[in-house]
């Protein structure tokens, strides 16, 4: 498990959230037969330019399976995704590479027209396999996989079919509770309230959610005494942490400005986006599209507080 370090990849993460064009899904097409001698996913993918891929690929020693293996979906990211991989998950070693890059497989043919808002399909990545959750965004102009953007698809290939991504897709490292309680020097205060609240059950659950996760410096911003009251007060610290979380997915890519969304608690969070930042509310999104398995984590330097709630 990498450690997420916040402030040295904010803007990289913003940044590549929003920097591609992204196409509507195209309609699927069936299998092509091997007599229309099309090359294989490496030679397809060196077409497209996704020669990081490629070399990634033959560095984690998985280049041969790329051109041996039968009836396979492959999400190729980007030369430029490969250059903006969050510096939270470096280094990359050649263990951690293989498993990023079998995250990105699929043992089925997958066409655009299959993918569905909150699908989950098994990537081939074992030991606990882990699926790769999609979401719809805008009636089907905005797809992402594992929260990164499907800019180019059905890409076809003698042994499967490419979709072409604009972020590297992280693996998820376990549930919403799992996160928080592996990343106490964040969250140690959040967990400190989970806990209280008898929230961590519901926060491990199916969802999915999207979670907006205040630092432990967005709960020193609470007043030492006050927030001593909010902890001790349960039905009032559950009301403010439901706020904090949505029923669905909402990666950043899906995020729009001046969007309202309900929240859990009952009432609407705003999002506003303007010159690469977006914030929630009053509070700063200071790290986004962090994956868990049953949904999206963005974390944010404010609690957030509903309004009728005085603090």
């Amino acid at each position: 498990m990498k450690c997420i370090l916040l402030a040295s990849v904010v803007a990289v993460l913003i940044v590549s959230s929003y920097s591609l064009p992204l196409l509507e899904l195209k309609p699927a097409v069936k299998l092509p037969k091997p007599s229309q001698n099309l090359g294989n996913f490496v030679e397809v993918a060196n077409s497209l330019g996704l020669t990081d891929l490629i070399s990634a690929a033959k560095a984690a020693g998985i280049a041969q399976f790329l051109v041996m293996g039968k009836s396979l979906t492959l999400f190729g990211p980007t030369n430029e995704a490969f250059d903006t991989i969050p510096e939270a998950y470096k280094p990359i070693n050649s263990t951690f590479l293989k498993e990023v890059l079998l995250f990105h497989v699929i043992k089925s043919v997958v066409y655009a027209n299959a993918i569905k808002n909150e699908l989950l399909v098994p990537s081939i990545l074992e030991m606990p396999k882990k699926d790769i959750r999609f979401n719809v965004y805008g009636g089907g102009k905005i797809v992402t996989a594992q929260c990164s953007p499907i800019i180019k698809v059905n890409q076809n290939a003698s042994n499967g079919v490419i979709h072409v991504v604009s972020r590297v897709m992280i693996p998820p490292f376990g549930t919403v509770t799992d996160v928080v309680a592996m990343e106490k020097q964040y969250f140690s205060t959040l967990l400190t309230a989970v806990l209280a609240a008898k929230l961590q059950g519901v926060l491990a659950g199916p969802g999915p959610f999207t979670v907006f996760a205040p630092t432990n410096e967005a709960f020193a911003k609470i007043p030492a005494e006050k927030l001593k009251e909010i902890l001790k007060n349960i039905p009032l610290l559950t009301k403010i942490l439901k706020y904090h979380v949505v029923s669905g997915t909402f990666c950043s890519a899906g995020l729009t400005n001046g969007a309202t969304v309900p929240t859990l608690e009952g009432s609407d969070v705003t999002v506003h986006i303007s010159g690469g930042s977006v914030t929630v509310n009053n509070a700063v999104v200071v790290f986004v599209d962090i994956p868990v398995t049953n949904g999206v984590v963005h974390v944010i330097d404010t609690v957030l507080i509903p309004k009728d709630v005085e603090v």
